[in-house]
């Protein structure tokens, strides 16, 4: 993703949408927002 959502990945299930950013250092992956599609990317501050 680019802008501010940079080294972010994003999922859809449905209606939901997940974005997540993963640590390949430890091989975790963190998830920082799950909400209806149109609505996720204005969450982000």
């Amino acid at each position: 993703m680019a802008g501010e959502w940079r080294g972010y990945y994003r999922l859809r299930i449905g209606d939901i949408r997940v974005i997540f950013w993963p640590d390949l250092k430890t091989k975790t992956i963190y998830v920082d927002y799950i909400g209806p599609r149109g609505d996720i990317y204005k969450t982000k501050t």
